[in-house]
């Protein structure tokens, strides 16, 4: 796992999610209820193949929120820490998401990343 200041991707994205859990139990922001993570990480060899034949593609962002907002379908997040780049697969999967309408970002650690889903979530349901 990358680390950086004692910082990791694991626990700024869990940092993300009991975040997302007050505002829904809050009533401030409840279509987070209906954010998740994806899936992507490196397992054992064993368990990679496993889940391709599931349909698990690595680049894929790691997290995904299906609201609508302005005729954005959705928003995807990359989390990153410290000095860390998208690799260039993950790029591509960012360019291919974006052209097909999605909304996708890439956030380094909890702060930047709560504060783009505020950003998202402030956008009207439709135009005005």
């Amino acid at each position: 796992m990358t680390t950086h200041q004692g910082k990791t991707e694991h626990g700024e994205q869990q940092t993300l999610f009991e975040w997302a859990e007050v505002m829904v139990s809050t009533g401030q922001y409840p279509e987070l209820h209906l954010m998740f993570a994806v899936p992507n990480w490196r397992p054992k060899k064993g368990e990679r193949l496993l889940m391709a034949a599931e349909g698990v593609k690595p680049g894929i962002p790691d997290i995904f929120l299906p609201v609508p907002r302005r005729g954005i379908p959705g928003m995807f997040i990359e989390l990153k820490v410290g000095n860390n780049q998208p690799t260039e697969l993950q790029r591509t999967w960012h360019k291919a998401l974006h052209a097909q309408g999605y909304y996708v970002v890439t956030c380094w650690g909890f702060e930047q990343a709560r504060d783009e889903i505020i950003n998202y979530l402030e956008y009207p349901r439709f135009p005005s």
